[in-house]
C-alpha cells in the first residue's frame, strides 16, 4: 500500500502547529426578500458581512471611476465603454455583469505591465510608465469634442458705458485659452469671451474708461444639450480681493451667474475661478451612446 513519508508527516505537524485549524461557526439570517438584492446576510463570527446591495454598490464605484473608463478605453475605445454603460442601464437581471467584465479585463491589463518585469525596481518603472500613459490617455480625451464640451468654461466680460469702453488683458494663466471679442458682443462697450478647458483661470485687466462691468460665468452654447444647455460645476469665484462664492454652482449657459461692478478708467481687475464637469453628467447626458 501507499506510505506517507514519516519526514513528510513531521513537516506536516509542524504547519499545524504554526497554523492551527480554528473551527468558526456561522449561522444565517433568514429573512422574506422578494428581489435578488434582497438575499440572506451571512454572519461569520458575530460579524455582519456585505450584502449583495454592498457588492453591487462597490462595482458600480470601480466601473464608473475614471482609472477604469479610461484604461478600457485604451483598448477598445470610448463608444465600446458608453455602449456598456448604456446596456446596463437597461438590464433588469444582473446589471453589473458586463460593469465585472471591463474590471476584469482593466485589472488583467495591469497585472499583465506588472508581469513583465521580474524585479520591484523594474516593476516600479513599469507602473510609472503605466501611470504617464494614461496620464497621455488623458490629454488625448481632453482633445476629444464630447470630453471639450464637459470641461470647457466659458467667461463673457463686457464694461458698458460707451462704444469706446473696452478692457485691456494684462495677463491670463492659461496660455491655449481662446479670447474673442464677436461683433454681435458690442452693446455699449466691446465685449470679450474668454473659453477655457483649464478648470482654473487667472486673469487681470485694465478698465478702458469708465463704465458698468459684467462678468458672466457659463458654459458654451451647444444646442444639442436642450434648452438649458450643458452644465458645468463652478466651485469658486473671485474678484480681486472679494471672495465672490466658494461653494459649487451649478451653471449653464442659459442660466449664467453674472457679477456687476462700477468702475473707474485705468481700474485693475483680478480674477480668479475655478470649475469641473458637472457631476450627474456622466448619467444625465443624452450624448452618452
Amino acid at each position: 500500500g501507499k506510505v506517507i513519508a514519516e519526514q513528510t508527516i513531521k513537516y506536516a505537524e509542524e504547519i499545524n502547529k504554526k497554523y492551527p485549524y480554528i473551527k468558526t461557526t456561522r449561522s444565517f439570517v433568514k429573512k422574506q426578500h422578494q428581489t435578488e438584492n434582497d438575499l440572506p446576510v451571512v454572519v461569520y463570527n458575530n460579524k455582519k458581512a456585505c450584502t449583495t446591495d454592498d457588492i453591487n454598490s462597490f462595482i458600480e464605484k470601480v466601473f464608473l471611476s475614471s482609472h477604469t473608463r479610461k484604461s478600457f478605453e485604451l483598448l477598445y475605445g470610448e463608444h465600446v465603454y458608453n455602449s456598456i454603460f448604456n446596456d446596463r442601464q437597461k438590464q433588469k437581471w444582473h446589471p453589473q455583469q458586463q460593469a465585472i467584465t471591463v474590471i476584469a479585463i482593466c485589472k488583467f491589463l495591469q497585472d499583465t505591465i506588472v508581469s513583465q518585469n521580474v524585479n520591484s525596481s523594474d516593476c516600479a518603472n513599469s507602473l510609472y510608465e503605466h501611470k504617464n500613459y494614461i496620464n497621455n490617455c488623458t490629454n488625448t480625451l481632453k482633445n476629444h469634442p464630447y470630453i471639450q464640451d464637459l470641461i470647457t468654461a466659458r467667461l463673457d466680460i463686457i464694461n458698458q458705458g460707451s462704444d469706446k469702453n473696452d478692457i485691456e488683458i494684462k495677463y491670463i494663466s492659461d496660455s491655449n485659452s481662446i479670447i474673442t471679442t464677436p461683433s454681435w458682443y458690442r452693446n455699449n462697450g466691446i465685449g470679450h469671451m474668454l473659453r477655457s478647458v483649464a478648470g482654473k483661470l487667472d486673469i487681470e485687466f485694465k478698465c478702458i474708461k469708465s463704465g458698468n462691468l459684467t462678468i458672466s460665468l457659463k458654459s458654451q452654447d451647444i444646442k444639442e444639450y436642450g434648452t438649458n444647455g450643458l452644465i458645468l460645476d463652478y466651485k469658486y469665484f473671485k474678484v480681486n480681493n472679494d471672495i465672490v462664492f466658494d461653494d459649487i454652482r451649478a451653471l449653464s449657459y442659459a442660466s449664467p451667474f453674472k457679477f456687476n461692478k462700477k468702475v473707474k478708467d485705468g481700474k485693475i481687475i483680478k480674477i480668479s475661478v475655478s470649475w469641473e464637469p458637472h457631476k450627474s453628467i456622466l448619467s444625465n447626458s443624452n450624448k452618452i451612446g
